[in-house]
Parts: C-alpha cells; sequence; structure tokens
C-alpha cells in the first residue's frame, strides 16, 4: 500500500444527495487523489487507490451482529483478502449521544484492536451546529491502538448549510494493519454516516 499521511473528503450537500455512497479521498496539500472510497446499499464498502476502482486495498463486508450494532468484517485486499478484524457500530449508543460515533474494532480473535474516542465532546455544539453551521470542525475523534497509542485522528464538520468534510490524519509509527483498519474505520464514517 502506498503511503498516505493524511486524507480529506469534501461533499457538499448536493453531491451528499446526489452520490451519498462513494467519495474521493484527496490529499489536502497536493489535492491530489490518495484513496477512492465506495459502498453499495447491499454490497460491500471498499476502499480503492485508483479512481477507476479495480484496485481495492480494503473491502468491509457486512455480517449480522448484535442487536442495536452494524457489523462489518474488513479485509485486506492486498493479501488475498485476509481478514483484518471486525468493525462494530453501536446505532443506540450513537443516537442517545447526539451524533458522537460509537465503534468498537476488534481482532479475528476478538481481542481488541483499536478504539475510536471523542474529544471535545459536547452535544449542544453538535446541536447548535447542525442548525447554525457555526463551529469547525463538529466532531474530532482520535483512533487508538489497544496499547492506548494514537493511530490517528479523524476530524469532521457536519452542517446542514455548508455540507460536510472530513479529515483523516494518520500518525507516525502505526503499521500496516492498523492504517489498514484506521482506513476501513474513516471510510465507515465518512459513506455511511456523513461525518
Amino acid at each position: 500500500m502506498k503511503k498516505i499521511k493524511s486524507i480529506r473528503c469534501e461533499r457538499g450537500m448536493f453531491k451528499v444527495f446526489t452520490s451519498p455512497l462513494s467519495c474521493d479521498g484527496i490529499d489536502p496539500q497536493t489535492k491530489a487523489p490518495v484513496v477512492f472510497f465506495k459502498a453499495g446499499f447491499f454490497g460491500p464498502l471498499t476502499v480503492y487507490t485508483d479512481n477507476t476502482k479495480s484496485a481495492a486495498i480494503i473491502t468491509c463486508k457486512s455480517k449480522r451482529g448484535k442487536f442495536g450494532y452494524a457489523t462489518w468484517d474488513v479485509f485486506d485486499s492486498e493479501k488475498g483478502d485476509k481478514l483484518l478484524g471486525t468493525m462494530s457500530w453501536a446505532i443506540i449508543k450513537t443516537a442517545l449521544a447526539f451524533g458522537a460515533e460509537k465503534w468498537s474494532v476488534v481482532k479475528p480473535d476478538g481481542s481488541p484492536f483499536l478504539t475510536l474516542e471523542t474529544m471535545n465532546s459536547s452535544i449542544a455544539k453538535r446541536i447548535l451546529d447542525d442548525m447554525t453551521n457555526l463551529y469547525n470542525p463538529t466532531h474530532q475523534y482520535v483512533v487508538n491502538n489497544a496499547a492506548g497509542k494514537s493511530v490517528a485522528s479523524i476530524m469532521a464538520k457536519r452542517g446542514f448549510w455548508g455540507g460536510a468534510y472530513s479529515d483523516f490524519i494518520l500518525e507516525d509509527g502505526a503499521s500496516e494493519e492498523e492504517t489498514k483498519m484506521a482506513l476501513a474505520l474513516f471510510a465507515g464514517l465518512v459513506l455511511l454516516y456523513k461525518k
């Protein structure tokens, strides 16, 4: 996999509604496309390195999980669909937190892999921003590995008037598997829930 440092996905309100299940991830400095995200209504969530969407690096396949959770197995497409782990979105917990994402990421053996921690969380800020578009960014997260070391950070703006953007910043020292799993998590946030 080519080296990735940071990614930005931007979508105005028109694109959010007309192309909700795809997004180009660009390098914020050069503005050149880095990765391409695509999800199907009933198909996999995939991360590609080319705009023809033929060279997949990560494929996430939906599976039955616990009640109240949306769950995907995450596969390394560059290594013969090797299972990297499983990520689950806690739908009810996220709703109760007024949009602060609640996800769990585990290894194939069920042991902890990554955690998504909310930074600078404020329910009032998120609600007010959805109505007024005042705050920037609205959502801030840090992705930690099982040892508690930061792997990546995610910052997102979600507002009715200004569309949405999401930034992914990879920390130095992240392993290839941590990078790919964090990218899968970012893809889920960007495509499925427009963070």
